[in-house]
């Protein structure tokens, strides 16, 4: 498909939405509606390009109503007394949704009253933990399993991200046409594709060019096992939901039968199940398998699935929005390049795993020394004692940066620990035995190629704060939590060696 092709395409040169090189001047413009609709009679939108910290802070104070109705007639409208919103009421939800993504994306949107409403700080929440998985903001493809009549994710995504594309993938022909409608009413035909599937087609989507590659996915996969299910959940509650849901059973179930064609359990576990399935097959052609969850026992089985798998290289997220409502969020790779630990434990809130820490990833970023700042030891002398030590190293590659007091480091393997100097010996001894000569150039210290994957990554910084000085090392990539805790421990004890004269003649 050609539309498939120039979305998964990479060249930043021929992307006309690529970002300038200055973002002060750059606006997301809504123009003025001119095909009817509710929303035809508001005013053109100007929103301003802002930054991840500004999107990852945007909900976390409680919506003011009565600020949002001043400029939006339409909420407004919907508003009891001019200041509550009902939402147990489908119409102002619907609202409040337009409302917010016109006001804070320049987005806009027109929702079916049969299908689901997506509430846009929770949706919001998912979007900026994707970012900080992928960690910059260059070209990037997503691909959005079950996108809805909304298309919130692409569209959001799309609006924080000029350079990412999509593919966003549904089964429901009336939720398809109303998430095409969407996106031609944004004029983002060109950066979002939305394909048709079918329930026996693979959930990871990919086009006809095995050679391209999907940066993440994407995924509120469908809550319930069942009808009946959902059916006995609503008849369960002993109060009436805090808000209104106009789900359409095509988005709220997903049932599966085994190979005798009986029903066994679904949900989102089976539907997150079943693209782990995949995933063993499709492997790296995707950085960044993702899904939202609405429950944490989903949350725990599904960890425990990629644990039995051998994926090591896992994120957790937990969203939570007010008091009443918690989402959870899992992503895995089978790369090499390890997330932030703020990506991989946690997510933008930072809460509601406290009390999980069994199903945490290892710590990806630790503070491996400290040295007070009475002790006198400047950055610089920090910097070169760090540096020393690595070009001592038979690393594959190490850069540092005097200016930043930064530096960026790959291994072929554990080259700092006992045993590779043992091994080394050996090797030498035996070479001498033979009558060979010692090699010119030691095989660790070979740059890796293109294809090729370091048994460790790693970045080591040095920090200046108000009462210490602090050297930072995180795991960058590598699927060896060991070979990292290692390399922790060896920094911290050489680095104290080389610097420990000048701390005790201070």
């Amino acid at each position: 498909m050609a539309d498939d092709k120039k979305i998964g395409g990479r060249d930043a040169s021929t992307d006309s939405s690529a970002t300038p090189a200055s973002t002060s001047s750059l606006y997301i413009v809504d123009e003025t509606m001119k095909n009817g609709g509710s929303n035809s009679a508001q005013p053109e939108l100007v929103v301003p390009q802002r930054t991840d910290a500004y999107y990852r802070d945007l909900y976390k104070d409680r919506l003011d109503f009565r600020a949002l109705a001043r400029d939006d007639p339409d909420l407004k409208a919907v508003l009891h007394n001019g200041q509550t919103l009902d939402f147990r009421d489908p119409a102002a939800t619907r609202q409040l949704t337009i409302t917010l993504l016109r006001r804070d994306f320049g987005l806009k949107m027109e929702l079916p009253d049969d299908r689901l409403c997506p509430p846009v700080p929770n949706r919001l929440s998912y979007v900026v933990w994707i970012k900080s998985l992928i960690e910059d903001d260059g070209p990037a493809v997503g691909l959005d399993i079950g996108t809805g009549a909304s298309c919130i994710y692409p569209l959001l995504a799309c609006a924080q991200r000029p350079k990412w594309r999509f593919f966003a993938t549904d089964i429901d022909v009336n939720s398809l046409k109303s998430a095409r409608d969407n996106v031609a009413r944004n004029g983002l035909e060109d950066r979002i594709h939305v394909v048709t599937q079918s329930p026996d087609d693979t959930l990871v989507y990919t086009d006809d060019d095995s050679s391209s590659s999907i940066d993440f996915t994407m995924c509120n996969p469908p809550f319930y096992a069942s009808a009946d299910e959902m059916t006995a959940s609503a008849a369960a509650k002993k109060q009436p939901p805090h808000s209104a849901c106009t789900g359409a059973p095509v988005e709220m179930v997903y049932e599966t039968r085994d190979n005798n064609g009986e029903d066994s359990p679904g949900g989102e576990i089976a539907f997150v199940g079943r693209i782990l399935e995949e995933s063993a097959t499709v492997k790296n052609r995707v950085r960044w398998y993702t899904a939202m969850l609405g429950k944490l026992s989903s949350l725990n089985v599904l960890v425990g699935h990629l644990r039995t798998r051998g994926i090591d290289n896992y994120a957790i997220a937990a969203f939570v929005h007010g008091s009443k409502t918690r989402r959870w969020a899992l992503g895995w790779s089978y790369g090499v390049r390890r997330p932030t630990v703020e990506a991989a434990r946690g997510g933008s809130d930072a809460s509601g795993l406290e009390s999980y820490r069994h199903l945490l990833p290892p710590i990806t970023e630790v503070d491996v020394l400290s040295v007070k700042r009475e002790e006198k030891m400047d950055t610089a002398t920090l910097g070169t004692a760090i540096n020393e030590l690595m070009q001592g190293l038979a690393l594959a590659a190490w850069d540092w940066d005097d200016k930043t007091l930064k530096g960026v480091g790959r291994a072929r393997e554990n080259v700092w620990g006992r045993a590779w100097r043992r091994k080394k010996k050996r090797e030498e001894k035996l070479a001498a035995e033979q009558g060979q000569a010692k090699p010119t150039q030691d095989t660790a210290t070979v740059p890796l190629g293109p294809d090729e994957e370091p048994a460790f990554g790693f970045v080591v910084t040095v920090r200046l704060g108000v009462t210490e000085t602090v050297i930072r090392c995180r795991w960058l990539e590598g699927h060896h939590e060991a070979i990292y805790q290692s390399f922790c421990g060896f920094l911290k004890d050489r680095v104290k060696e080389k610097i420990s004269p000048q701390l005790e003649s201070n």
